[in-house]
């Protein structure tokens, strides 16, 4: 294993895809696609959330990343239907205890080959995504 910024991920060389075609690599169709980071895979159910690198933080035994404030919807911060959109994909994933998860490094590329498995959980009126750097799989693989 190579750890590769915040992720392990199997040492190969990945292909690199702009977010909305790392999305539908995933098999998720965005409903705005000018600004969804988020959206439900048609195969499965599972939701699949982008998620910025310069947003994830180090935590006890692993990474966790906001997916969703209500902070952050009352300021406006990427207001619109992409934010709303990203709410009711957390309570979704929240439910369900789980989600996808795409690294969007700088420059809005994603490697598309690694999926993070994520644990979806409501904290205080937010809802955050949390894994650890074994919660990664080359996409293809079983979950």
């Amino acid at each position: 294993m190579q750890v590769h910024s915040t992720v392990a991920i199997c040492s190969r060389r990945f292909s690199q895809l702009s977010l909305a075609h790392a999305f539908k690599a995933q098999g998720v169709a965005l409903k705005y696609p000018s600004c969804s980071r988020s959206g439900i895979r048609w195969e499965d159910g599972v939701v699949v959330f982008a998620l910025e690198e310069t947003d994830v933080r180090a935590s006890a035994g692993g990474f966790r990343c906001l997916l969703w404030s209500p902070v952050s919807e009352s300021r406006g911060v990427g207001a619109g239907p992409g934010l709303r959109e990203r709410r009711e994909h957390a309570r979704l994933a929240a439910r369900r205890g789980s989600a996808d998860g795409l690294l969007v490094k700088s420059g809005a590329v994603v490697d598309a080959d690694a999926v993070l498995t994520l644990r979806v959980e409501r904290r205080r009126g937010e809802y955050w995504a949390s894994w650890s750097t074994t919660e990664s799989r080359v996409s293809g693989e079983a979950a």
